[in-house]
């Protein structure tokens, strides 16, 4: 076989894996990943790449080198794949995300995958292994940029852009394989190592002298540790707690509520506030929004749904409330867990039930309530960065950043708020619902549904 037909079988196999590729990425199960056209661009392109080489090669057939060919990115797409269709729970390929490098430089950094709501993170590397190895120690020429510092910008912007206040699980995958003591270098940063380990001769690994390698001494990884949020559990006082209740007592009393009587269940018998002890364990806390308080007391959601509506908003909820109730996935989610408010949040769900809120509706809303914690209004630097637009009102602002200082998750069906706060680079921890209104008002005018 000549050299020409050899470089011509590799490229129609590269060009076969291609086509395979872009198959199974338009087959309907990842047609909801996240920025997945981009990948398949991507093999597109690369594949009209290879189809030009073939060209050049055809016509004339010393002009093309083997390095023309095996430079391409097939291989690494190949891989990406391969993990893509693995059953990790992709929600988004090449997706950026914005973080501060240890220079103080502001940088993005694109993540070849990103699995299980944002919560695993992979990087595909498909360089010759040897080449990793040796960069990393040092054993190259001036300016080749080892895998050791792209793991520490990854680090950085992972601590950067939590998941759920969590910082996202990184796993490096080598479809090549990895030097042992690269691996061994990666999993002290706290990073997953996928791939064949490949053990090279001590002579290999010893650095040169005075070359610009990535230390392995513990110092270099000292910034790196696990992340813990840097709060101080004893700061976060309730509006109780602060004495600061008398805007809100004056709002409360438009529905008639007791706050006497909710301030004496607040507290235990040692005379301590509730909020102590919720808020030492904020996992199973969760910040309320407006609408989620409306669902939870809504006649609609409340045996209130077997009515045709002139409204057709409210009719379209009515008929979505008959196959799925909302109240009920509330209920599942906060099952076990203490729900806090804003006073932002609660004076205004005070006003849309004292303003179109039912009888009945009324009295479940001073029930619901007696069971929050009211906490004042201090939303978090993020929220308050987020420029306001038809979308991001000042409310929405505090009650979604006060829920964000806190750490815990906010019950919310404003939809319209998240995705923009997205486009701005903000991202919430959220619980989302489906929206439903108050109706028992307009039950009046309403046609009951007959069986």
């Amino acid at each position: 076989m000549s050299l020409g037909e050899e470089y011509l079988q590799l490229l129609d196999s590269y060009l076969l894996e291609g086509r395979n590729l872009v198959q199974i990425l338009d087959s309907t199960p990842w047609n909801d990943i996240g920025r997945i056209n981009m990948l398949k661009r991507k093999l597109q392109a690369e594949t009209d790449f290879l189809n030009k080489v073939k060209q050049n090669l055809i016509s004339n057939p010393l002009g093309v080198k083997k390095e023309h060919i095996t430079c391409s990115n097939i291989v690494n797409l190949k891989k990406c794949v391969e993990v893509l269709i693995s059953g990790i729970e992709p929600c988004s390929v090449l997706k950026p995300f914005n973080f501060t490098n240890r220079y103080g430089k502001r940088c993005k950094l694109n993540v070849d995958i990103v699995a299980k709501y944002g919560e695993l993170w992979y990087k595909i590397i498909a360089r010759n292994p040897k080449a990793l190895h040796l960069v990393s120690i040092g054993s190259c020429e001036f300016g080749k940029r080892s895998v050791i510092s792209q793991a520490k910008d990854y680090k950085a912007c992972a601590k950067q852009n939590l998941v759920n206040y969590r910082e996202p699980k990184l796993i490096f995958v080598f479809s090549s394989g990895i030097s042992q003591h690269l691996a061994a270098k990666l999993e002290r940063l706290g990073i997953t190592v996928e791939g064949e380990r490949i053990d090279y001769e001590e002579a290999e690994i010893a650095p040169k002298p005075d070359s610009d390698s990535d230390s392995d001494s513990d110092s270099s990884y000292s910034e790196y540790t696990d992340y813990e949020p840097d709060i101080d559990e004893g700061d976060e006082k309730c509006l109780l707690c602060l004495n600061e209740c008398e805007s809100i007592r004056s709002a409360l009393e438009r529905i008639s509520f007791n706050f006497d009587e909710y301030a004496k269940q607040l507290r235990d018998d040692n005379k301590r506030c509730l909020c102590d002890r919720a808020l030492r364990n904020r996992n199973e806390c969760i910040n309320v929004d407006i609408t989620a308080m409306v669902v939870l007391v809504s006649s609609l959601t409340n045996g209130g749904n077997r009515f045709y509506f002139n409204d057709k908003i409210i009719d379209d909820q009515a008929k979505w409330e008959q196959v799925k109730p909302a109240k009920e996935l509330l209920e599942k989610v906060m099952k076990g867990k203490q729900l806090l408010a804003c006073e932002r949040a609660i004076v205004g769900f005070v006003d849309i039930v004292s303003t179109i809120g039912g009888r009945g509706e009324t009295e479940r809303a001073r029930n619901l309530l007696s069971s929050l914690i009211f906490m004042p209004n201090k939303p978090s630097e993020a929220s308050e960065r987020l420029r306001c637009t038809g979308s991001i009102s000042d409310r929405g602002k505090i009650i979604f950043g006060t829920g964000d200082r806190l750490r815990v998750k906010t019950l919310t069906a404003n939809a319209g708020f998240l995705r923009s706060a997205s486009s701005q680079g903000v991202l919430f921890a959220v619980i989302e619902h489906e929206p439903r209104v108050l109706t028992e008002k307009k039950e009046k005018t309403a046609i009951p549904i007959s069986f």
